[in-house]
């Protein structure tokens, strides 16, 4: 609604859907959170901070670009926001098959509103 009342073409506005393909493909990069631990914080804490810090950032960038003149800016910053949010939540959900047993994970990923994997 936003992008169409700026004047984006319905082409635009349905290429922005696209996006959230990331939370489709994100097993392709979860072997690598899955794997590598990025400090001393360990290995999925580590990547949930990563990933908190990183969408500050990105939503902070995206406070600075106009709807109107950055349509594909906008987009891109967008589909950085969706990987990064599709990383946290790879992380997010091996933290909890570490921490609960394997009786409570399907209800520590119901919490989360996520389906138990």
């Amino acid at each position: 609604m936003i992008l169409r009342g700026n004047g984006a073409s319905l082409e635009l506005t349905g290429l922005y859907s696209t996006q959230l393909s990331a939370f489709s493909v994100n097993f392709l990069w979860a072997p690598i959170v899955d794997r590598w631990s990025l400090n001393h914080l360990g290995l999925r804490r580590s990547w949930i901070l990563l990933a908190q810090v990183a969408s500050t950032t990105v939503l902070a960038a995206m406070a600075f670009l106009n709807p109107k003149t950055n349509l594909v800016a906008i987009f891109l910053v967008s589909l950085t926001l969706a990987t990064v949010a599709a990383t946290q939540r790879i992380a997010t959900l091996g933290y909890i098959a570490e921490a609960l047993d394997s009786n409570e994970r399907p209800l520590g990923a119901a919490l989360l509103g996520w389906e138990a994997t």
